[in-house]
């Protein structure tokens, strides 16, 4: 028996990029647990926005609002998060966190390009759950 022949069996992406990624994701994890806002910051790019539902409001905000938020709570070392990258591409990624804080669980959809050879964080996407 002979092993099948695959057209363009290339890997998409290296699993350098797939703990790259990650790595990018866990700087926003980090600096919510800690509340260091700069460390937080190395994540995302300079022109990132955050979107997402608070109450009947769209809230369709700069990344300057994520910095803030973390500055008013201060560090939240209990927080519990898990993240998994859901979709990539060689430019592009998509990773999920799905996170819980005392009596309040949210996730957030991380849309990520790679800029300059590292990975940033375009757009922050949030759902807070009422528990």
């Amino acid at each position: 028996m002979t092993k099948p022949t695959v057209s363009n069996n290339i890997k998409p992406t290296s699993t350098k990029d797939k703990e790259e990624v990650l790595k990018a994701a866990q700087y926003y994890v980090d600096g919510l647990k800690t509340g260091d806002v700069e460390h937080s910051r190395q994540g995302f790019h300079e022109k990132g926005g955050m979107y997402g539902w608070l109450g009947d409001d769209l809230k369709t905000v700069p990344i300057q609002a994520l910095f803030d938020l973390i500055v008013e709570r201060g560090c939240t070392p209990e927080l519990i998060s898990h993240l998994d990258i859901i979709a990539m591409t060689p430019t592009t990624a998509i990773v999920e966190v799905d996170s819980e804080l005392e009596n309040e669980g949210f996730r957030d959809h991380l849309a990520m390009v790679k800029v300059d050879g590292k990975w940033k964080t375009v757009a922050k996407l949030f759902h807070i759950y009422d528990q």
